[in-house]
């Protein structure tokens, strides 16, 4: 009995110890549970500020090289870092105009091979495209068969994103420039209203735009009116000059496609001699426009060669 009781004492404290070892790893996993759902939580909030910080980041990295876009290397940075932004964070409206804007600038003045240029200018049509899609109206108007006026939407012109709808339409008919013939006839009609809608809704936008456009437009097109796009050329040069796009347009474009070596000549050197620094505003990519007219300007003779003129050959963009 002596025997069975001590056993059976011993076994009390068998169990009584093997319950405690058991609440306390019971303890230990409900602490280390709780730990982890912690840390977990945390984590996820670190990751949620981390990420908030990078793109604020970048947003600050990109307008930093975009206010230093007259230097080309500052440009293709710009747009690296934008290529890197959530369009969600900041706006899509600023985010996919401004894409479009920025690849325009590379497409055009960069330097860039004619491939990637064209790459460029489908980049930011769709990109623009993005914007504009979020008007129905403007859609239907741009897109809309027979004649229609630009006054069908005077009602809602004082929300159109001209912006984004100037950005999609330069694009676009610098896109279209090596098109077939007939294909740069179709889109012309849709290039057209989206011009006469830009001059409806802000007549003096971006320094002779809708001019310029004109101008581009009609230059490009197989049926356009040379007489016309000379004249819109020379309305956005005497009355934007300063604004050296203008000229560069009136020489690149309808210099070189029209053989007209004098106007090439006297563009690129109105671009090259000028100091002045207005609009203050388009200080840097004025700087741009004059490096690149630079380089149009020392490559003269190649542009209007014999192998330009019978169509063997193209100038680069």
């Amino acid at each position: 009995m002596e025997f069975y009781g001590g056993y059976h004492s011993r076994g009390h404290t068998v169990s009584f110890v093997l319950l405690g070892i058991l609440v306390a790893l019971a303890s230990v996993f409900s602490g280390c549970q709780s730990f982890r759902v912690g840390s977990d939580q945390q984590a996820e909030e670190k990751d949620k500020k981390s990420s908030t910080y990078s793109q604020e980041t970048l947003r600050r990295l990109f307008e930093s090289a975009y206010e230093s876009l007259g230097n080309r290397d500052s440009l293709k940075q710009a747009y690296r870092y934008l290529q890197q932004i959530d369009p969600n964070v900041f706006g899509r409206q600023w985010y996919y105009g401004t894409l479009s804007e920025m690849c325009f600038y590379l497409a055009t003045y960069s330097g860039v091979a004619e491939d990637s240029s064209k790459t460029l200018y489908e980049q930011g049509r769709e990109a623009a495209l993005r914007v504009l899609e979020t008007r129905p109206d403007v859609q239907r108007f741009l897109s809309a068969e027979g004649e229609i006026s630009a006054e069908t939407v005077n009602d809602t012109i004082p929300y159109i994103p001209v912006n984004a709808l100037y950005w999609w339409t330069i694009n676009s008919i610098l896109w279209t420039e090596d098109e077939p013939p007939l294909e740069r006839v179709v889109a012309r009609r849709k290039l057209d209203r989206a011009i006469s809608l830009i001059a409806n809704a802000e007549p003096d936008f971006r320094y002779g735009a809708v001019q310029r456009l004109r101008g581009l437009l009609l230059t490009i097109s197989p049926d356009g009116d040379l007489n016309q796009a000379k004249r819109a050329f020379e309305q956005a040069v005497t009355e934007n000059g300063v604004f050296w796009t203008n000229h560069f347009m009136y020489g690149r474009y309808y210099g070189i496609t029209l053989r007209k070596r004098m106007i090439f000549r006297q563009q690129m050197e109105e671009i090259i001699e000028a100091t002045n620094t207005y609009p203050l505003e388009f200080a840097e990519l004025n700087q741009l426009v004059k490096v690149r007219a630079q380089e149009y300007f020392q490559s003269e003779d190649a542009f209007f060669s014999a192998s330009i003129k019978f169509g063997l050959s193209r100038p680069n963009k």
